[in-house]
């Protein structure tokens, strides 16, 4: 990650990455995270996904069969918070999973039509003040713009743009400084059926991500 290192609150990440796609319960991102996450916590930090794929379960089995729907697209959203804890307390608010997850506010994901989500592509995300713009091998596939305190999100369907469902969540909670992070993890109780996965971690097919170049910069 390049916390620390290299951080901006308005700016552009473009970077040409492959996503992990091989494991069902493979969990890959290029995503960013509020800067101040060590002193509030998340979902209050501010989450932006500039790719993260979901291998789901729910979808595997289809994709095995050839449907290459949303199971094997990477997702485009952000996720914000419905609330401030009260008092302020945030320690409280992340003193369990159960806790944390009552102030997250989900957002719809835009899934990028066309593509090759197995193989390489160039993502470029793209923050203002007033919004956020998704690419995707030069595709504009997905935006969010500021709507009065909450924003609104949309996306590009192959041949025409669709609002997407969000929860309303403040613009605040995006347009905050983030630094960057790429990563492989390995399932999750939140976005799995892990059912069996200690089975899966010893007889799953080996996966990984790679990354060919990536660069970023500030919009003044």
């Amino acid at each position: 990650n390049t916390k620390g290192k290299a951080e901006f609150r308005h700016g552009v990440v473009e970077a040409r990455v492959k996503l992990a796609s091989r494991n069902r319960l493979s969990w890959s991102a290029l995503w960013m995270l509020g800067c101040d996450v060590d002193l509030i916590g998340w979902p209050f930090s501010g989450e932006s996904e500039i790719a993260e794929m979901w291998a789901t379960s729910t979808f595997w089995a289809m994709a095995r069969s050839g449907y290459k729907g949303t199971g094997l697209r990477p997702i485009f959203t952000l996720h914000s918070t419905k609330r401030q804890p009260s008092g302020g307390d945030h320690e409280r608010a992340q003193s369990n999973e159960h806790e944390k997850v009552k102030y997250v506010n989900w957002n719809d994901g835009i899934y990028p039509h066309g593509h090759d989500y197995e193989g390489w592509n160039v993502f470029r995300y793209e923050k203002t003040a007033e919004s956020v713009l998704w690419f995707i091998n030069g595709q504009h596939a997905g935006e969010a713009r500021k709507e009065g305190e909450a924003f609104s999100m949309r996306m590009w369907t192959g041949s025409r743009w669709r609002r997407a469902w969000t929860n309303g969540g403040p613009w605040a909670t995006v347009d905050k400084t983030m630094y960057l992070i790429f990563n492989l993890a390995f399932a999750s109780e939140w976005s799995h059926d892990i059912s069996g996965v200690h089975e899966f971690r010893v007889n799953g097919e080996i996966d990984a991500i790679e990354m060919d170049w990536i660069r970023m910069w500030k919009i003044t």
